[in-house]
């Protein structure tokens, strides 16, 4: 018997889409991950880190968020840095990326099982998780543990099983994920449309009567608004609620944060079309809709609305950081599977036809085989260091700018570490530190000590530019265990940072409160005069 040419390579496309490819992406995955997670765990906290474990750690020693502490944030991270403060104690970094890369992991195995209860296939979620990964894996030290992925995370997970079946327990479950999502970052309201839209939707994708959808979504309203309540409980209860409120005034429009405007919105709009993957994953959505059934039409729209809002999601915030891309590449990924989903469920002409358009997707959607962050030698440089303890002698790969020697960034990697260990074994452990650095890398919260200051570090002058007398008084009336972190280089008039000029009004009050202790390369260490001069 003959077997031609055609058959066997249909035979071999076949077994591809079955097993082969999805074992091959699956495997590729799992190398990525173990080639990311352990220098992961080595990497320092950004500056945003910073703000909320320092927050969280005052907190659990009576410091009160948003009035001792100021702070611009809805509270679901800070819940967050609290909790992993209780379980692993103070002062440890790895704890924060780990929790991180289960973040990861758990977004992955939602999509793989979201799809297989839907086409009892692994291959879109798959290829799912390989678009997120190529995407994430990428992302540098001031881009990991942001809010702005955790809150779209908890969103697109509540989106799932949403998605998945339409019953009271998954309504539940979904409206508790979206609150959680929503006490991190009010923008993921905007994605919340896409998990309504569910509930317009049967089982099988068929539209529901009128009064059945308003029942439904009056429902999962009703647990979303009950539940983000109680996650708003302690700030209430504590009556630290007007506090809050001032302190997100500053990012709301016309606050002293915010930098939106129109003009501005519709330009970060339009800069995001440039992009052609991004375009091309819900443009196949929108061929494929016609002939798809009515169970994969009904997920696809929903995938197109949360798509939508992903996309408005940078453009509505008050300053567009580049974190701010996290949500839609979330819903990017979902929007991926949906897309590979729908092409195996299509007939096409042939198996080796269908290989080919699903390989064409996985390469739009942008996944890599070696994301810029996935090193097999810094995983194992890492493991070293794991075990020594401490902040790794060499600045991790994915630690840029200020770790690094650059004209801009004068703070150079044994510097940062060599501060932070004078702050942890030669200061008592009561010592509060004002962290007047102007490029604010992270000092409290990984050296285990309470700010001296309002906030967290210099940083917060961005928002607030007005404390700048609430931190002089501060600096001025700290207890005899306080020391100033600072560079008096940053203070000259030549420095054009927009911080250098607060640095040179409060200069006056550290040399007359506090006297110099030890040098880092430009960094400083001054501990508070047991007699401050008195001032002219």
């Amino acid at each position: 018997m003959n077997i031609s040419p055609q058959s066997t390579t249909d035979g071999i496309a076949s077994w591809m889409l079955r097993r082969g490819l999805a074992t091959i992406i699956l495997l590729l995955c799992l190398f990525q991950l173990a080639t990311w997670i352990p220098h992961l765990l080595t990497w320092p906290l950004f500056v945003d880190h910073d703000v909320f474990a320092t927050m969280a750690r005052g907190w659990d020693r009576g410091v009160l968020p948003y009035r001792e502490a100021r702070g611009n944030n809805f509270p679901g991270t800070i819940y967050l840095f609290l909790t992993v403060g209780k379980v692993f104690g103070w002062g440890k970094t790895w704890p924060i990326f780990a929790l991180d890369s289960l973040f990861v992991v758990t977004f992955g195995l939602a999509m793989i099982r979201w799809n297989y209860g839907r086409s009892r296939r692994i291959l879109p979620g798959v290829v799912g998780f390989a678009t997120f990964l190529s995407y994430y894996l990428a992302a540098d030290y001031t881009l990991v543990f942001q809010r702005d992925w955790h809150s779209p995370l908890f969103l697109m997970l509540g989106w799932m099983i949403a998605d998945g079946r339409r019953t009271r327990s998954s309504l539940v479950i979904s409206a508790l994920c979206a609150a959680i999502a929503f006490s991190i970052r009010p923008q993921v309201v905007l994605l919340i449309p896409a998990i309504l839209f569910c509930w317009s939707r049967d089982d099988e994708g068929n539209r529901r009567g009128l009064w059945s959808t308003a029942r439904a979504s009056l429902a999962w309203l009703g647990w979303f608004g009950g539940f983000s309540a109680l996650l708003f409980l302690p700030i209430i209860a504590q009556g630290l609620w007007p506090d809050f409120i001032e302190g997100v005034r500053l990012a709301a429009y016309g606050g002293t944060y915010s930098q939106a405007t129109w003009p501005r919105a519709l330009k970060i709009a339009a800069l995001q079309a440039i992009h052609l993957n991004d375009l091309i994953i819900p443009v196949g959505l929108l061929l494929l809709l016609p002939r798809a059934n009515p169970k994969l039409r009904s997920s696809a729209w929903a995938c197109l609305i949360a798509l939508a809002g992903a996309w408005c999601y940078r453009p509505a915030s008050p300053v567009p950081w580049p974190y701010l891309a996290h949500p839609y590449h979330v819903v990017l990924a979902v929007a991926v599977a949906m897309l590979v989903q729908m092409i195996l469920e299509r007939e096409w002409e042939s198996s080796s036809t269908t290989l080919v358009v699903v390989l064409f997707v996985i390469v739009a959607a942008g996944v890599t085989v070696r994301p810029k962050y996935c090193s097999v030698q810094a995983s194992l440089r890492a493991i070293n260091d794991l075990r020594k303890g401490g902040l790794p002698e060499q600045p991790p790969i994915g630690c840029v700018v200020p770790m690094i020697p650059e004209d801009e960034q004068p703070y150079r990697w044994e510097d940062y570490r060599g501060v932070l260990r004078y702050l942890r074994d030669q200061t008592p452990p009561d010592t509060k530190v004002a962290n007047l650095l102007v490029k604010a890398p992270a000092l409290d919260a990984p050296a285990n000590r309470t700010s001296a200051l309002p906030a967290e570090s210099l940083a917060w002058l961005v928002v607030a530019p007005r404390d700048l007398t609430s931190f002089s008084e501060a600096i001025e009336k700290s207890d005899k265990h306080s020391v100033v972190v600072w560079s008096p280089d940053e203070a000259n008039p030549e420095r054009t940072h927009r911080l250098s000029a607060a640095v040179r009004q409060l200069a006056p009050t550290i040399r007359r409160a506090y006297e110099f202790q030890a040098r880092f390369g430009v960094i400083e260490v001054w501990r508070r005069r047991d007699h401050p001069i008195p001032a002219h």
